[in-house]
């Protein structure tokens, strides 16, 4: 038998499908809204493929479609290979063309063969973002530190306005770029600047900067009227100065003292260890952290320097009259004397000096004798006063009528 044969059968190409555009048929493409003013060859992207590229298949097999358009070609072009779409020329040159109207133009793919399909493009003509958004080039603002606290609106953005709409937007948005080095004290809430923590003038962070935060604000728009993808931003600078407030009260440096003079010193001398008293205000600000002092008690004996806190002697002293002084020293802000001041304690204690001579209480005094009392018999006890405190102890001789010296004292 002859053995088995095999036949082959090429089957010829037939150009017998069309070319068919992606998406289906009846679809649309959905341009995004081309800006007024567009340049030339100009990209435009078509929603939701990532590109801006149109296309059409063909079934059969090894063919290849090429695009043209064939309505409104004076205004769009298509690559012929890829068919990406680009704008020829200005929009806004052509009277045919109205803002906010739909364009209709037509694509033609053809095969090898010359099948073909045609896909409608509607496009829509409309403003473009015409700038980003127009604010004052500085804006200064000043409050005093207590109301510089958590909450408290230090700035309403109405300074700022969209290009497109020349008005006060609300869809501006606002951030802080720098200035807020600390990352806390100020934070944006909608389109109004915002208290985030106190501020406190009275601080060495504020005192570095001069009392004054600047702040740069980044300002951006919707991106209106083209979207979030045409967003356009600029910036402002805040500047908020800190105005100072006495709200701190002065803090004495010493607690109780105590010290001692002697009774014999003289009007005007310092007394030891109060020659500069000295008294703390936390307050910066030179008239609100400024102190001056009184003194009270002790019976006019004493005075004090108003600035300088010195306390020096204002009497005579008599140790057997007085022997200590509780005075008083008090440090006054200018502003609150009565409120805002630090008391100081002071123990005076008045040293005794040999100042004053015994005395006896009888002028004359009698005793008798017998003649028969043998020596260093007493014959009278002698009563005397000293007011010194801890005088030393006292000498007593007779000084007349002992003509023989019969007589001692002990």
């Amino acid at each position: 038998t002859d053995p088995p044969l095999t036949v082959t059968v090429n089957i010829g190409n037939l150009n017998d499908n069309d070319p068919v555009f992606q998406p289906a048929a009846g679809a649309k493409y959905a341009l995004a809204s081309i800006p007024v003013g567009t340049k030339a060859f100009t990209r435009v992207i078509v929603p939701g493929t990532g590109n801006n590229n149109i296309k059409a298949t063909d079934a059969d097999e090894n063919d290849y479609t090429r695009y043209k358009i064939i309505v409104g070609e004076q205004i769009m072009a298509v690559n012929e290979l890829t068919g990406e779409l680009r704008l020829l020329k200005t929009v806004a040159d052509d009277a045919n063309f109205n803002v906010g109207t739909e364009q209709t133009y037509k694509v033609q793919a053809t095969d090898h063969d010359g099948a073909t399909a045609t896909r409608d493009i509607t496009i829509t003509f409309s403003k473009d973002n015409a700038g980003p958004p127009v604010c004052n080039a500085l804006t200064f603002v000043s409050d005093d530190e207590d109301v510089l606290v958590t909450g408290y609106t230090v700035h309403t953005f109405s300074h700022c306005h969209d290009t497109n709409t020349q008005t006060t937007d609300a869809a501006l948005t606002y951030k802080i770029l720098s200035g807020d080095d600390t990352g806390a004290k100020f934070t944006i809430n909608t389109n109004k600047l915002e208290i985030n923590a106190d501020i406190d003038y009275d601080t060495t962070y504020a005192q570095a900067r001069g009392f004054v935060y600047s702040l740069e604000i980044e300002v951006t728009d919707d991106g209106a009227p083209l979207g979030a993808a045409f967003k356009q931003s600029s910036t402002v600078t805040v500047d908020v100065a800190i105005l100072p407030k006495n709200d701190n009260t002065p803090v004495d440096q010493h607690g109780t003292i105590s010290t001692t003079i002697s009774e014999d010193t003289p009007l005007d001398t310092v007394v030891t260890g109060l020659n500069s008293l000295s008294c703390k205000d936390d307050d910066l600000y030179g008239p609100h952290k400024d102190v001056y002092w009184t003194l009270s008690g002790g019976g006019n004996m004493f005075k004090i320097n108003m600035n300088t806190g010195e306390i020096r002697t204002a009497g005579r002293f008599d140790r057997e009259t007085t022997a200590s002084y509780v005075i008083t020293a008090s440090c006054h802000n200018p502003d609150s004397p009565t409120t805002k001041k630090a008391d100081i304690a002071i123990t005076v204690n008045v040293l005794d000096i040999n100042d004053n001579a015994f005395t006896f209480p009888v002028p004359i005094l009698y005793a008798t004798v017998r003649e028969d009392d043998l020596p260093s018999t007493d014959v009278l006890a002698i009563n005397y006063s000293d007011p010194d405190d801890n005088d030393i102890e006292e000498v007593m001789n007779i000084k007349a009528g002992d003509d023989f010296t019969q007589y001692g004292c002990v």
